[in-house]
């Protein structure tokens, strides 16, 4: 009753809409931090040992350990400096099923940090050599330790230049070898690229590389701008699609005043360069019962497509408005929502059948 409640305040007083064919539904776990100001601003979430959620705060450069039972948070990690566990701008997030998470920090050496399930600092490493420019677009890691990198192009990967089109990097275990596993092509990359580099807007509205690290340890790789994504095992080699027939959402002048109301007051009014239509597919992530769940937006509401094991089409399920999803693990889903007093939070959600 009462994150039932909660999350219908955040939406204006109305249940959030549901479109769940039976036997799947959506039911509304709790909010995280909606009147207790927990959080300044969440830059990613990821689920942690059982009953743990991380909750990265990109503006007070923290890690935030949150118990899901009590909602409260167990423990701060990390803070603002660049010392060992310090951030100087923190981006990304990502933690095995035992709680072992590790974070990137993008003007921190570009370093990527180990913490224990209990925040104690493990190490860190120092990817500006491997990485000379740019940042790790998205990062995971496996339940065995390895890391997956996906990183932008243009960048030296382990001594030698490695062409202009992003990469999907394995990294096995610690001190382990490195191997690339997919290159988008240059054709791709040639069609998404901006008309206009200059416009440090594109990045909203622009097709972009896709990629999502699934249950089984399969991926998920594609773009944005086409609903037709490969699964790939970690040999690199196909191994299946996630394919559907979907219309494109149309850009309205409705839909182009409501985003430039939501950028910060500084960016607004600057002259976005719209296409006709938005990008099909906003994110790929794992489902429950080794599912896929495919997130893109209709009518300004988000959707997840539920995918089987064998990446047969399932299901179609509405997201509450103004929900954005940013990780899922067994069925839980954690997405990033602001309050009435434009605090971020955190909803927590659960898709089951």
């Amino acid at each position: 009753m009462g994150a039932l409640w909660l999350t219908a305040v955040l939406l204006g007083g109305q249940s959030p809409p549901v479109n769940v064919p039976a036997p799947w539904r959506l039911e509304h776990v709790a909010i995280v931090g909606d009147s207790s100001n927990l959080f300044a601003t969440v830059t990613g979430v990821a689920f942690g040992a059982p009953g743990q959620l991380l909750v990265l705060d990109g503006q007070t450069a923290e890690v935030v350990i949150v118990d899901l039972g009590s909602g409260a948070a167990s423990r701060r990690v990390g803070a603002k400096g660049q010392g060992p566990g310090e951030f100087v701008e923190p981006r990304l997030i990502a933690a095995t099923r035992g709680g072992t998470f590790s974070v990137f920090d993008r003007r921190g050496g570009n370093r990527i940090s180990r913490f224990a399930n209990d925040g104690t600092f493990l190490g860190s490493a120092d990817l500006s050599r491997t990485f000379t420019r740019g940042v790790i677009r998205d990062m995971a890691v496996t339940d065995q330790g390895a890391l997956l990198l996906h990183v932008p192009s243009a960048v030296e990967f382990s001594g030698r230049t490695r062409g202009r089109h992003p990469r999907l990097v394995f990294v096995a275990g610690r001190g382990g070898a490195e191997r690339v596993i997919h290159e988008w092509t240059e054709l791709e990359m040639d069609a998404m690229r901006p008309q206009d580099p200059r416009s440090s807007l594109k990045m909203y509205v622009d097709p972009r590389p896709l990629w999502s690290l699934l249950s089984n340890g399969n991926s998920a790789i594609g773009r944005s701008d086409r609903y037709e994504l490969a699964v790939i095992d970690r040999n690199g080699d196909e191994v299946g699609n996630l394919r559907r027939n979907v219309e494109p959402v149309r850009i309205t002048p409705e839909f182009k005043e409501r985003f430039n109301q939501q950028l910060p007051v500084h960016m607004r009014d600057r002259g976005i360069e719209w296409g006709e239509f938005l990008p099909l597919i906003a994110g790929v992530f794992p489902g429950p019962d080794n599912t896929s769940l495919v997130m893109r937006g209709r009518n300004g509401a988000p959707v997840i497509d539920v995918f089987s094991s064998d990446h047969a089409f399932l299901a179609a399920i509405d997201l509450p408005r103004g929900f954005q999803l940013l990780a899922a693990r067994g069925g839980l889903l954690a997405g990033r929502v602001q309050t009435d007093d434009l605090e971020d939070a955190v909803s927590i959600l659960r898709l089951q059948r």
